[in-house]
């Protein structure tokens, strides 16, 4: 069975990739975007300058991976077939990871009255530079750690919610981020192989900034102005993308105050970056635009002078892209 999963990552630090999966900065990414003209006016109020047009904002990082296994009654051995690729892309990367674990007898949580239950990590032996192993729900502790995979069967018993199940299999990740898992009924148990098509996990990876381990959460329930001096539209791909960058010069003790708006039924979101490249804050939309959607609004107080910049792009779209309205004021 082919179970996909989307998942998005924050808060670790990441450096941008380009499409060679090296790193990259935003001047980087400029020489391949289209550049707006910057000397076209703006509104009446506005303070900021639109720098990029149409810049891609991020890319999706996907993992695929199968799990061939062996348990008996003190260990469980076995190897990943393991692959990264980029949306749309073949892999850059393929390789075969060695797992290795043994029983583990505090399972319950994850899978109730199981029959049995195992733990394991992975080692990588000479994987290609190519890969990057940025998502734990498949790398587990290739990627933190703190990560470690786990596999449980169940012939009858009931799941987590009370419900009864029948031949069950669970399996998933747990780490100092949480615990992630899926579960197959009415799995064929063949003692002792374990054979499981874990499916693709995918994560966005930023193209525009880095996160440098100071991302806060700056969210405005309400859109901080009222007045929106200028105007822009984006071009709406779920998996890879397009924003606008427009900026703005602050000083020390300045408080900004920006926010997006639509008239479409359209979710945009809108991002923060300092002078370094490094971000401030993704804003989830959470705001109720003009046209239905959700839209996003902050306040930040500034600690250093410096030229900030402001990522629109469509979180969600209705469409083919999003015309959207963004103002901000300083204080």
């Amino acid at each position: 069975m082919h179970t996909f999963k989307y998942g998005i990552i924050m808060g670790f630090t990441l450096t941008a990739c380009d499409s060679n999966n090296g790193k990259s900065t935003s001047e980087d990414t400029a020489e391949t975007h289209d550049t707006a003209d910057t000397s076209s006016p703006t509104g009446p109020d506005s303070i900021l300058t639109q720098t990029d047009d149409e810049s891609q904002y991020s890319r999706t990082l996907w993992s695929y991976g199968i799990m061939e296994a062996q348990i008996d009654e003190t260990s469980i051995t076995g190897t990943l077939d393991y692959e990264e690729y980029w949306e749309g892309e073949s892999p850059h990367c393929s390789t075969v990871l060695q797992i290795a674990g043994e029983p583990w007898d505090a399972c319950d949580e994850n899978s109730p009255g199981n029959d049995w239950c195992y733990t394991y990590t992975l080692s990588a032996i000479d994987p290609p530079t190519e890969c990057g192993f940025e998502i734990e729900e498949m790398a587990l502790n290739l990627t933190n750690e703190s990560a470690f995979g786990f596999v449980a069967y169940t012939s009858e018993g009931v799941d987590t919610w009370g419900d009864p199940v029948s031949n069950q299999l669970d399996y998933g990740v747990i780490s100092d981020n949480g615990s992630y898992w899926t579960s197959e009924s009415d799995w064929t148990y063949t003692p002792p192989d374990i054979n499981i098509d874990l499916g693709g996990i995918g994560i966005d990876i930023p193209l525009l900034y880095e996160t440098c381990d100071q991302t806060l959460s700056i969210g405005l329930s309400e859109l901080a102005v009222d007045v929106f001096a200028d105007s822009g539209v984006v071009a709406c791909d779920f998996w890879e993308p397009m924003s606008d960058i427009w900026t703005v010069t602050l000083a020390a003790g300045d408080t900004l105050a920006a926010a997006v708006n639509t008239n479409e039924n359209s979710d945009v979101a809108l991002s923060l970056v300092d002078q370094n490249g490094c971000l401030i804050s993704d804003v989830y939309p959470d705001a109720n635009c003009s046209g239905g959607g959700y839209c996003s609004s902050l306040e930040y107080n500034v600690p250093e002078d410096g030229t900030y910049s402001l990522i629109v792009y469509g979180d969600w779209c209705s469409g083919d892209s999003v015309a959207y309205e963004i103002g901000a004021a300083v204080q």
